[in-house]
């Protein structure tokens, strides 16, 4: 992270850029752990009283590097730009998560107001309730005023966003709705048995886990070794049963490459993302499912033999660009004049 934070104009004058106080304010708003505290210039922190990080509570994500729920959730915290804790967790032991009763990953860790709670299953759930605050006039409503809009026991509208006035084509949020309901419940399935096909490639798939996931630098030695070679052989077995679950063609790459191009179809060539000119939702649950497997063979056959790549990497310029950041940036703009002016 930078020692200061600039507005894009590179200015120092306020008055020079019309933007400036909304950009630097996002940037101080974006730096609310103590972490990043630190690295922000003193003379801009300074500007915001300390209860102005209160309205969002801190996250932390507990994550296997190439899960690909936890791939999806990075990429829209990366897209609107959320600051976020990430914490990789042993495949095989799970001593990072030993706090928790439920042992899969990824678990979402919310702390507000001295509460802290862990959400497990309902990830899409809690994506569609920050993207409702950000996108709808309940900028008035704090982060736990709004999951009492979303029933958790029954998460009958956990793909459901509600865009209010600022979305009004129907067609387009049911479109939005049922492509990441499709990434759920049919593209995810796909990549074990594809990621695992072969004893050698699923040694190459936790070699590369090990690379991505630092684990030579997270782990003792023998922990890695562990996982990568213990890994890899259960996998393999994992693979073959899920290839049978999920009724795959006999070449189960054939399944995969007929799922990208369902995709890519639906997209069309008239739009660069499903969302238009930016990425929605649908799109970014498919790129963080496809992205988990990136450096797998799995995936460099899927570039081969399908049409997806475009897409693809023009999705991933779009959230290493955070293009979805002007949403968090209008929300601590307008929550921070209010509270000022009272």
């Amino acid at each position: 992270m930078a020692s200061t934070w600039e507005c894009g104009c590179r200015s120092r004058s306020r008055s020079s850029c019309p933007n400036h106080d909304r950009t630097i304010i996002h940037m101080e708003w974006y730096a609310r752990t103590a972490e990043a505290r630190r690295s922000v210039h003193a003379s801009c922190y300074n500007a915001i009283p300390t209860a102005q990080w209160q309205f969002w509570p801190e996250l932390t994500l507990y994550q296997y590097q190439t899960c690909p729920f936890a791939a999806r959730w990075r990429a829209f915290l990366t897209i609107t730009d959320f600051a976020t804790h990430v914490v990789e967790v042993n495949p095989v032991l799970r001593k990072e998560i030993k706090w928790s009763s439920y042992r899969k990953v990824p678990i979402l860790v919310c702390e507000s107001n001295g509460i802290r709670n862990s959400i497990s299953e309902t990830l899409p759930l809690i994506i569609s309730i920050m993207k409702t605050f950000l996108a709808v006039s309940g900028r008035e409503l704090s982060f736990d005023e709004m999951l009492g809009y979303y029933p958790t026991a029954t998460q009958l509208n956990r793909y459901a966003v509600m865009y209010g006035e600022s979305h009004r084509h129907k067609d387009t949020r049911q479109e939005e709705k049922k492509w990441r309901e499709w990434a759920d419940n049919t593209l995810v399935h796909y990549l074990s048995p594809n990621v695992y096909r072969t004893s050698g490639e699923a040694l190459q798939a936790f070699r590369y886990f090990s690379d991505v996931g630092e684990w030579e630098r997270l782990f003792p030695a023998w922990e890695r070794y562990l996982v990568i070679y213990v890994g890899a052989a259960a996998m393999f077995l994992v693979g073959k049963r899920l290839k049978k679950k999920y009724n795959m063609k006999e070449d189960v790459r054939e399944t995969l490459y007929d799922a990208c191009r369902h995709w890519t179809k639906h997209v069309g060539k008239q739009r660069t993302f499903m969302g238009g000119d930016k990425p929605n939702l649908a799109d970014l649950a498919v790129y963080g499912i496809l992205n988990s497997i990136e450096g797998c063979e799995a995936f460099q056959d899927v570039l081969t033999n399908t049409k997806i790549g475009d897409w693809y990497y023009n999705t991933q310029q779009a959230v290493k660009l955070h293009v979805g950041s002007e949403l968090l940036a209008e929300h601590c703009y307008d929550r921070y004049f209010k509270r000022k002016a009272n």
